[in-house]
């Protein structure tokens, strides 16, 4: 296959939609968004950043086709008033989708390695008992000192890879 060194109209658009997405203040934006129409002034607070802050996001969001910004007169005002527009919503469902994937993904990889510490654990103890054994029988005299010294090596560089392995896992749980 080809390697391509452009991007086409629809890989693009995704593109300029998950850089739109990809600020935290946006997506916390397009998050509350979810749930209904929201002011201005309520989405300020949330974020609390100020109102040209809040206008700059938010018409990055209205650019990409995200969000729809309405006016109401409320109390002789005039109030702007923004809700996600029907691409905002079936991005919105397909985000909500990814992100349960990625969640029950990340589950299931915690799991995993829960597994692997566990078997990592048990090889530990299982080597250190077999060097106690080693020793044992060094003490009697039932194998050379040439035999433990090798057989010792062996053990403990196992041990210290599987050391290292625990300690990547513990790091990453």
């Amino acid at each position: 296959m080809p390697i391509k060194s452009s991007l086409s109209g629809n890989e693009y658009r995704f593109m300029r939609l998950l850089r739109a997405l990809g600020n935290e203040n946006r997506f916390i934006l397009f998050k509350n968004l979810q749930k209904g129409q929201c002011y201005a002034t309520e989405l300020s607070n949330v974020l609390k950043i100020s109102r040209p802050a809040l206008g700059k996001h938010v018409g990055i969001l209205i650019g990409e086709g995200l969000v729809e910004q309405n006016h109401v007169i409320e109390h002789g005002a005039a109030k702007a008033v923004y809700e996600l527009s029907s691409l905002g919503e079936s991005i919105a469902k397909k985000m909500n989708m990814l992100t349960d994937d990625i969640e029950s993904i990340t589950a299931q990889i915690v799991k995993e390695m829960r597994e692997e510490l566990m078997d990592i654990n048990a090889q530990i103890n299982g080597s250190k008992n077999v060097l106690k054994e080693l020793e044992r029988k060094l003490d009697k005299k039932e194998i050379s000192n040439q035999d433990y010294e090798s057989l010792k090596a062996e053990y403990n560089k196992s041990l210290d890879e599987l050391k290292v392995r625990k300690l990547e896992l513990e790091n990453n749980l």
